[in-house]
């Protein structure tokens, strides 16, 4: 019975345990560019638009379990000073949902504030996403060319029965933590077996800086102009 209950204790006690992030370490990982930080402010919008860290989404806590972050993402999460609780709550909602890179900002936004690292204030602009299309006709003669690469976001078992010609397989899943491998000298092609797959990874591909289109028809699209398909 008292091996039970300590093995219990034990288990709660490493489950309560989020790791911390300093706002040294935050700031030096921003500065690096890495594509899969996501640093969330969990306050209420009210709060968030008064000044929060730059670059920072505001997700308020209760929102937070529907939000869809990437899995892959590395997340940090903060409130606005070290009493606040929310920050560990909201950890723990995303661990239930299958997050497993969290950790909470020691300190919150003050110890950023205190530390002299950049902050703003308001609500950033939406993003006016273009989406330009390009034609299986075309697609087939710019990658001919050599002026394009095409992007395959599929799973990687559809992949591999059939993709266009010199393709990469970066699934709509893991799309974040393989945009710093992608050239940026190059028009990128995204296709996909639903739009709506493809147009969302035109849209982060945009947001991280690429020239890229959508293949019009998508894969489908190309095979039915019977245009050559690589199989492996």
């Amino acid at each position: 019975m008292f091996r039970l209950l300590a093995l219990i204790l034990l288990a709660t006690s490493s489950w309560s345990a989020t790791p911390t992030t300093d706002p040294t370490t935050l700031r030096r990982d921003q500065l690096s560019h890495k594509a899969t930080l996501s640093i969330i402010d969990v306050r209420p919008p009210d709060d968030y638009a008064k000044s929060h860290i730059q670059g920072a989404r505001n997700i308020p806590a209760q929102s937070l379990p529907t939000a869809q972050l990437p899995k892959d993402s590395q997340i940090v999460i903060y409130c606005g000073d070290p009493a606040c609780p929310l920050g560990q709550s909201a950890a723990d909602q995303l661990k239930l949902s299958g997050y497993t890179n969290i950790s909470v900002l020691d300190g919150g936004l003050s110890d950023w504030q205190k530390k002299g690292y950049p902050t703003q204030a308001g609500f950033p602009k939406p993003l006016n996403h273009s989406h330009p299309t390009t034609t299986a006709k075309d697609a087939r003669r710019k990658l001919d060319s050599g002026l394009l690469i095409p992007i395959d976001t599929r799973p990687a078992k559809e992949f591999v029965a059939g993709r266009l010609p010199h393709a990469q397989n970066i699934p709509l899943e893991s799309l974040e933590s393989s945009i710093s491998r992608l050239p940026k000298d190059k028009e990128l092609l995204v296709y996909d077996r639903q739009a709506s797959r493809s147009r969302q990874a035109q849209e982060r591909l945009q947001d991280a800086g690429f020239k890229v289109s959508e293949l019009s028809g998508g894969f489908a699209g190309w095979v039915k102009k019977k245009f050559p398909v690589e199989v492996k």
